[in-house]
C-alpha cells in the first residue's frame, strides 16, 4: 500500500512493529519502506474471513515513526492530526496457493506495466513515465538489466534516460505479480568531427598589450570554447539541466551536454568559472575523439588505479599528453592554459612558432609555450 504524509516527514528508518491496523483485527502492517521524506510502502498480511471489495482500514503508526513540522494551534492547545494518506485497499481472503508469507506471486490476470516511450534510440534526457492498469499497483524497476524484484527502487517519478540503458520493470497489487517488462533505449549520439584545415585555426583571440595567464587554470567554459572552435559538434537540440549556467554560455554548455560530452557535479552545477583538473580534461577530449582504445606498456607513476587510468594511458599512447620530469601526471591537479593549448595543438596539427609577437604581456619567448600559445592566436 503507498502511503503519504503531510504535516510531517518519515523517519529515515522505518519499523514494522510500530504500525498497525484499525478496523481489521486479521490483518497487520508486515513491512514498511520509506521511499523518501513523504512517501512509504506498507506490506498488509494476514487472512481475513470474507471477501470485502473497496473495504476501508485505518492506518497507524507510532510517533517514532515521522518527525512532525506542524505549528502548535494556540487558540485550541493542540496540534492537527499529521494526514497519513493510503491508495485504495482490496481486501480478500488469502488461499493456499498463494500463502507464501506476503510476497507477490506472478499471475496471467494481472498485465504487464507500460511505458511512456517505446523502446530504440532515444535523445539524451527523455523522461519516461511508468504506469499500471491496476489501480494503486507498486512499479518496481532495474536499469542494469538485472530482473526487478520487490527490494528493487519503487517507481515515483520519471526516469531520464541519459546513457543507453535496459529498463526491466514489474507491477505488484497484493499477492499479484505482472511478468516483467523489458524495454532497451539507446541515446543517440551527437556526429563529433575535427573540422578541415584545424591545422591552421586560430582559437585564442588575443589582445595587445593584454596577459593571458598561461600559468593559470584555465576554466571550464574555456576548455567548451576552444574545443568547439576546432571541432564540428553535431546540435541535437537539447538543454542541460544545470542550475549555474550563465546566459553568455547556455548555448555552449546545452551544445556539449546534448552530445554528452561533459557532465555537471552531484549538486547538478557546472561550475563553469572553475578550474578543470587535467584527468576531466582528458576524459573530455576522449568523449570528443573516441579514439580507438590501444595497449600502451608505458604510463605514469600516479595514475594506477585512478577512475581516468586507462584514458590518460590511451592519451600517452597517441602522444597528445606528457607529463612531468618525475614521470607522474597529477590527475587531479588543475590544468593550466598553456597545458591545455599544448594538447589541443597536437590534436589539431597546429605547429609550434619559433618566435612570438609580444601580444601578450605575460607570454615571452622564454615561456616554454609561447611558440605554442602565439600559433593558435587570432589579434
Amino acid at each position: 500500500v503507498k502511503l503519504n504524509i503531510s504535516g510531517g516527514e518519515f523517519a529515515v528508518e522505518l519499523t514494522a512493529s510500530n504500525w498497525s491496523i484499525d478496523g481489521s483485527d486479521e490483518l497487520k502492517i508486515s513491512d514498511v519502506k520509506r521511499i523518501d521524506n513523504n512517501n512509504a510502502i506498507a506490506v498488509i498480511s494476514g487472512n481475513s474471513s470474507d471477501k470485502y471489495s473497496d473495504a476501508e482500514i485505518k492506518i497507524v503508526c507510532g510517533g517514532d515513526e515521522y518527525t512532525d513540522s506542524r505549528e502548535y494551534d494556540e487558540e485550541t492547545g493542540s496540534y492537527s492530526n499529521v494526514p497519513l494518506y493510503s491508495n485504495s485497499v482490496k481486501i480478500e481472503k488469502q488461499t493456499k496457493s498463494s500463502s507464501s508469507g506476503g510476497t507477490a506471486s506472478t499471475g496471467s490476470s494481472m498485465s504487464k506495466p507500460t511505458a511512456s516511450v517505446k523502446g530504440g534510440t532515444v535523445k539524451r534526457g527523455t523522461s519516461v513515465q511508468l504506469s499500471s492498469s491496476v489501480d494503486g499497483a507498486i512499479i518496481y524497476y532495474t536499469t542494469d538489466g538485472t530482473a526487478p524484484t520487490e527490494n528493487s527502487s519503487v517507481y515515483t517519478a520519471p526516469i531520464k534516460i541519459t546513457d543507453n540503458m535496459t529498463l526491466n520493470f514489474i507491477a505488484v497489487s497484493g499477492n499479484k505479480k505482472s511478468a516483467m517488462q523489458t524495454i532497451e533505449y539507446a541515446v543517440k549520439s551527437a556526429e563529433v568531427t575535427i573540422k578541415e584545415n584545424s591545422e591552421n585555426i586560430k582559437y585564442i583571440t588575443g589582445l595587445d598589450n593584454q596577459p593571458f595567464c598561461p600559468d593559470e587554470a584555465i576554466t571550464r567554459y574555456e576548455v567548451l570554447q576552444y574545443i568547439s572552435s576546432l571541432f564540428d559538434i553535431e546540435n541535437l537540440g537539447e538543454k542541460s539541466d544545470f542550475s549555474d549556467v550563465d546566459a553568455k554560455h547556455e548555448d555552449i554548455v546545452n551544445l556539449f551536454a546534448g552530445a554528452g560530452l561533459i557532465e555537471g557535479y552531484t549538486d547538478n552545477t557546472f561550475k563553469g568559472n572553475e578550474g578543470i583538473t587535467r584527468a576531466e580534461f582528458v576524459k573530455i577530449l576522449d568523449d570528443v575523439l573516441k579514439p580507438e582504445i590501444k595497449e600502451n606498456s608505458q604510463t605514469f607513476t600516479d595514475i594506477k588505479g585512478h577512475w581516468c587510468e586507462k584514458y590518460i594511458s590511451e592519451f600517452m599512447g597517441l602522444g597528445y599528453v606528457s607529463g612531468y620530469p618525475d614521470n607522474s601526471f597529477k590527475p587531479d591537479a588543475k590544468i593550466t592554459r598553456a597545458e591545455a593549448v599544448a594538447v589541443l595543438n597536437r590534436i589539431a596539427g597546429i605547429k609550434a612558432l619559433d618566435a612570438n609577437d609580444g601580444c601578450f604581456t605575460d607570454v615571452t619567448n622564454e615561456h616554454w609555450a609561447s611558440g605554442l600559445i602565439y600559433a593558435a592566436t587570432a589579434h
